[in-house]
């Protein structure tokens, strides 16, 4: 398991940020290019009418020609957008599934996935490993919930005598902060730095996020360990 991880990291790491930065920049792309063909296609038509009013049917077979060449560039970016958006699904299952085990308990804090119909969505959800619990997150849907065990807004749990309180929000406070709680979360897509400064600051929020945590999941044992104290539990329990 350990050699297949690492393997994943040297090897699919690089290819999973390229389409995860080309997904990004082709959903902007295509908001403007939406944006951008609504007013071409209010100019082109109003030229199309002026040109057969007037009889000039050289205009009209430009003017026709441009608007059909905005609609291929248009449809090609979606066509592209839509196939990065596959394979970096195929990518983060495999990451998924490379940790975590069938019968492993796992916390997902939100946002499974977005721009994704439900149908698609729990099909990617039936492949995933794992008891899973859903925390839910801004952008998530009414999956089915016979693929959990549970589905809430807020969640406490205690493992090994340790507190932990998930949700898909960073949190200010919560649950037994004062007494050496964990505060779980995702939402703001952070680095392994934002992590890191929480550790320096003595705060024990944890982004599980996989912008930080190179798009594998995270056990509790990882983030115990992470804020420098020993524990002697096993990886069954994934965030």
């Amino acid at each position: 398991m350990f050699i297949l991880r690492k393997l994943l990291k040297v090897l699919l790491l690089p290819v999973a940020f390229v389409l995860f930065f080309i997904r990004w920049a082709l959903e902007a792309s295509v908001k403007l290019t939406e944006w951008a063909v609504g007013l071409l296609t209010l100019i082109v038509g109003a030229a199309i009418i002026y040109s057969i009013v007037i009889h000039r049917w050289g205009d009209l077979f430009l003017y026709s020609l441009i608007f059909a060449g905005i609609m291929v560039i248009l449809m090609a970016v979606v066509v592209v957008q839509d196939f990065c958006r596959s394979m970096l699904d195929k990518i983060s299952m495999l990451y998924f599934n490379s940790v975590v085990r069938q019968n492993d308990t796992v916390y997902i804090l939100g946002d499974i996935c977005h721009h994704m119909k439900v149908d698609d969505a729990d099909a990617l959800i039936k492949k995933l490993n794992g008891k899973k619990y859903l925390i839910i997150g801004n952008h998530d849907k009414n999956y089915d919930p016979r693929l959990f065990e549970d589905i809430r807004d807020f969640m406490k749990i205690s493992i090994d005598g340790r507190n932990f309180a998930l949700m898909h929000y960073p949190m200010l406070s919560w649950p037994k902060k004062s007494s050496g709680g964990y505060q779980l979360h995702g939402h703001i897509h952070a680095r392994m730095e934002y992590n890191e400064a929480n550790r320096a600051e003595g705060i024990r929020r944890y982004d599980v996020g996989v912008d930080a945590n190179n798009f594998f999941p995270v056990s509790v044992k990882q983030i115990i360990d992470f804020f420098g104290e020993q524990v002697n539990i096993d990886d069954h329990n994934i965030v």
